[in-house]
């Protein structure tokens, strides 16, 4: 396939009804670094939900997830989150799948047919959210607080913030539920995916129901952003053939600094904030852009186009 311009790019997308599907790259201005240890991806070093047990030292990923989770809590949406709150707006953003779990979209308010929503609400999580946790026995779910966030921080699993369900506290059902499911403590974990953890049955049906809306709507266009799709992490190539296999004309595009070696997509190279910023001067030359979601930065583009002022 050939590599577009941001200009044949914007053109495509201001006529189209699309779908994108992104990785750690449209966060990395917002000033959060790919989900790594020692400079190595958790695909690449292995950091399995086995080998974890392996180690002796259950601790070492929550104690990561804890440094990771501060830095989400404080980090502010990127360009490219203003680029789809903008198409969301504009009825064309069909949905948001992405393999990040910063939440950065939650940050991300806007208003449509009268109603105040945010890009939470156009956005599948594939890998899970850092600032929400489970526990390992019951799946409660939990909102992370400082105190649960501090308990990541220990050194062992027994300083993990308690679950206060009523399956985990009740003495009855705290035994059923340890012959069951193999004497899990009742702890509050990270509600990310490791690298061999299946994902839990609700987010696969979740994601199910998902695609077969999306799927419904026939989108002319799945934008690929912010990953190198060097392997199948989590069934994304499942998405990307999903949506191929509902139209035979669909476009599917690929954006990221680099090509691809073995380009199968139309890709555009550049980074994720510049090329997402050149589309949306091309397609509404003066907009104006709040500084509550978009960091004020100066974004080189291969274009000369002068630089809109900030609202």
């Amino acid at each position: 396939m050939s590599e577009l311009t941001t200009k044949e790019l914007a053109d495509l997308i201001s006529s189209s009804q699309f779908v994108v599907l992104t990785g750690a790259g449209i966060s990395i201005s917002a000033g959060l670094k790919p989900f790594r240890i020692n400079n190595k991806s958790l695909n690449k070093d292995k950091l399995s939900s086995v080998e974890l047990q392996e180690s002796g030292n259950p601790m070492k990923l929550f104690n990561f997830v804890a440094q990771i989770a501060e830095e989400a809590r404080n980090a502010k949406p990127s360009k490219f989150h203003f680029f789809l709150k903008h198409f969301a707006l504009h009825k064309q953003l069909i949905r948001h799948y992405t393999m990040n779990v910063d939440c950065l979209e939650n940050q991300v308010k806007t208003r449509i047919d009268g109603k105040y929503t945010s890009l939470k609400n156009f956005t599948i999580r594939l890998h899970g959210e850092i600032l929400h946790s489970v526990c390992f026995r019951c799946s409660k779910s939990y909102f992370v607080t400082d105190d649960i966030l501090q308990s990541w921080k220990g050194k062992h699993l027994k300083d993990l913030y308690d679950c206060n369900s009523t399956e985990c506290t009740n003495p009855l059902r705290k035994l059923n539920s340890l012959r069951i499911l193999h004497r899990l403590p009742a702890k509050v974990k990270p509600n990310v995916v490791l690298y061999d953890e299946p994902l839990v049955e609700e987010a696969q049906e979740r994601i199910r129901n998902a695609l077969a809306e999306d799927i419904a709507k026939k989108p002319d266009l799945l934008l690929i952003v912010g990953t190198s799709l060097s392997t199948d992490v989590h069934g994304q190539f499942m998405i990307i053939n999903e949506f191929k296999k509902c139209r035979s004309d669909i476009k599917i595009v690929f954006i990221n600094p680099e090509p691809p070696k073995n380009p199968s997509f139309h890709y555009v190279v550049g980074e994720a904030d510049n090329v997402a910023w050149e589309i949306l001067q091309r397609i509404n030359g003066h907009l104006r852009l709040n500084p509550v979601y978009i960091r004020q930065t100066k974004i080189q583009t291969r274009s000369n186009s002068k630089r809109p002022k900030l609202a």
